[in-house]
């Protein structure tokens, strides 16, 4: 029979001294056996790898060695096991993954690829091991990175706490640990900002010579002659007219234009004839296109005023006839007076007539919008008969038609106002609007359009002859120049005259210059694109050519023909020499010394702070053992696989 005896509950207050409270009725010693067979199986079959990584560093990998270095002030041997050297280059990926520039400190020495707007690079060992023995090295001098400082960085980088947690979520950090980490780069930059501010002053001697190099002063003599001078001799050899006019065929088309028929266009014109004492019966243009209904008559004449008085409503000009004469004899000359202006007539003074030009106008706009459309809408229409049923003079063109410079002269209507308006417009189409010139107010269509044409060989030969004569001259004035060379220094059979450049000297060029009665400039030393004050053609010549500033003191260049034709040049540099120091401006000169500071510190941050080089490695001793290693179990297993290669092949 069971006891249903109710029992109080064993309690173990939070203070009571017992760590394991055995159940009343139950043996001590076999209760405390069972927890500890419990906990013994627990560790060796479920928390052992925890255990073990706890232990060694993680993953239950072994925690070695990964990079060894000395001070390279004291020579104490330092050293930095796997587990912290894999979290600090974790740390620093995650930092340059982000592509603003926040790497390693000696990545910024580094030759690092854009990627597009961004930089981005792979963090390597060296990298890591570099950025671990300054910050050794920080914390040796005692280098501290203030709250303030740190948190305005924080600040610049991320501007929000939100930003910051995101990018500490991302990158599967906390945001203490992020923190922390920035703080470690900002101590090792901050070290090496102070070691850079000592070499913080320009190399002035180096700014100035930097410039000199760049910008150095040219002295040349040019020998020059015109091509005029061998046009008669050119025209000797004209080639029969098949050759001369296959010559013309191939001339670039802008030169061959030249030549060309000017485009024309076949005309229809009517207009309203406004020159002085013409009577022009506007009834029937008025009956046909009435002003609408409403129409502000006031407005309309005064807009007309307005926009025309130019053109339409200018007063004459009256000759002063009580002009005084020059003055007696011995008097000095007098200022002649400025000529006097025209100006326009007052409103009131031509209103009547503005009036009646306004109504005109508005009735051959009207009559211009009433052909537009039928032609739009593909009707046949007469424009000359429906002109001429409204009264208005018409004029129809030659069929040969019209070039655009002679349409200012033709009689009654011709303008500059309407000659580019008739050129271009499209074939078959009226010019957009009507068109007021001081005589005339017209419409007018372009019936048809000539386009320029390369006349018969015949009627141009006389021209080709002088372009061709022109082009061969040129080249009997390069050739001439080439031979003078020639005359001074032999020319070796191998080299092509085009390639050639002897060493000639000063005196004996201008002295066989002088003799052939050639040209001769001793240009004074200037800078590449500087020009003298007494400026010269050859002076402009200089300054388009490139080639000559490749040549070396004393060097002759092949000749070389101007961009027209009209001159061949030939050209001797006498020296490269330095510019005063005095010519520098301030700032040319903090702009080197800026360039020259950049340079040395890159320099010096590629020797002292990268991990990868030389000097570094030499002066902390900077060893992988873990890589070493590796490469070693590597190239051993590579040997013996080769060895049991060669075995089964014998």
């Amino acid at each position: 029979m069971s006891d249903s005896t109710a029992k109080e509950p064993e309690v173990v207050t939070a203070d009571g001294d017992e760590l394991i409270h055995v159940p009343k009725g139950q043996s001590r010693l076999r209760y405390l056996a069972t927890i500890g067979l419990v906990l013994f199986l627990l560790i060796i079959f479920v928390v052992a790898d925890l255990f073990q990584s706890t232990l060694t560093g993680g993953g239950g990998r072994e925690d070695r060695v990964a990079v060894s270095w000395e001070d390279p002030i004291s020579g104490e041997p330092t050293s930095v096991m796997s587990s912290e050297f894999d979290r600090t280059l974790q740390f620093l990926s995650v930092l340059a993954s982000t592509g603003r520039g926040y790497y390693p400190p000696s990545a910024a020495f580094r030759d690092i690829e854009a990627e597009g707007p961004l930089r981005r690079i792979d963090v390597t060992d060296e990298d890591t091991a570099a950025f671990l023995v300054w910050e050794d090295l920080a914390s040796d001098a005692g280098i501290a990175v203030a709250d303030d400082e740190h948190e305005d960085f924080l600040r610049g980088v991320f501007v929000t706490n939100d930003n910051m947690s995101q990018f500490a979520r991302n990158a599967g950090l906390t945001v203490m640990s992020l923190s922390q980490g920035i703080r470690r780069v900002q101590r090792v930059v901050k070290l090496q900002n102070l070691i850079l501010r000592t070499q913080r002053i320009p190399d002035s001697a180096a700014a100035v010579a930097q410039w000199q190099e760049d910008f150095p002063d040219y002295k040349f003599e040019v020998v020059s002659v015109d091509a005029a001078d061998f046009v008669t001799q050119a025209k000797d050899s004209v080639p029969a007219d098949e050759e001369l006019k296959a010559w013309f065929a191939e001339r670039p088309a802008f030169e061959r234009q030249r030549l060309f028929t000017q485009p024309r266009v076949v005309y229809e014109a009517a207009y309203v004839d406004l020159s002085e004492g013409a009577t022009f019966d506007g009834a029937s243009l008025l009956a046909a296109f009435p002003a609408a209904e409403g129409t502000d008559v006031e407005q309309l004449t005064r807009s007309y005023y307005d926009l025309n008085q130019r053109l339409r409503f200018m007063k004459p000009i009256e000759e002063d006839d009580a002009a005084e004469d020059d003055g007696a004899e011995g008097d000095e000359p007098q200022k002649p007076e400025p000529a006097p202006q025209a100006e326009p007539f007052d409103f009131e003074e031509v209103e009547d007539r503005a009036r009646t030009e306004s109504e005109l106008y508005a009735a051959l706009g009207a009559l211009l919008t009433e052909l537009q459309d039928a032609q739009a809408a593909g009707e046949e229409f007469d424009f000359i008969a429906r002109a001429d049923e409204l009264g208005l003079v018409t004029d129809r063109g030659a069929d040969d038609g019209i070039e655009r410079s002679e349409i200012p002269e033709v009689p009654g209507w011709g303008s500059r106002y309407i000659s580019g308006q008739l050129s271009f417009a499209a074939e078959g189409t009226f010019v957009p609007r009507v068109v007021i010139s001081e005589n005339a107010m017209t419409i007018a269509r372009a019936v048809k359009k000539i386009e320029a044409q390369e006349p018969p060989f015949e009627e141009i030969r006389d021209e080709v002859v002088e372009m061709w004569a022109k082009e061969e001259a040129s080249e009997l004035a390069k050739e001439t120049l080439d031979g003078l060379r020639e005359t001074l220094v032999a020319r070796p059979e191998d080299v092509e005259v085009a390639d050639w450049t002897p060493v000639i000297g000063k005196e004996a060029l201008r002295e066989r210059a002088v003799e052939a009665q050639y040209a001769y400039y001793d240009r004074p030393a200037l800078g590449r694109g500087e020009m003298p004050e007494d400026q010269k053609p050859a002076d402009r010549f200089i300054q388009t050519q490139s080639t000559i500033y490749d040549l070396e003191d004393g060097q002759v260049g092949p000749a070389i023909v101007s961009a027209d034709k009209g001159t061949a040049y030939l050209v001797r540099l006498d020296a490269k020499s330095d510019k005063p120091v005095q010519e520098i401006d301030v700032a040319s000169y903090e702009g080197y010394g800026t360039r020259g500071l950049n340079e040395r510190m890159m320099e010096i941050g590629g020797k002292v702070f990268r991990g990868d080089s030389e000097w570094f490695a030499a002066r902390t001793k900077l060893r992988f053992p873990m890589k070493e290693q590796i490469e070693a179990d590597r190239a051993a297993e590579e040997a013996a696989e080769e060895a049991a290669s060669g075995d089964s092949e014998s």
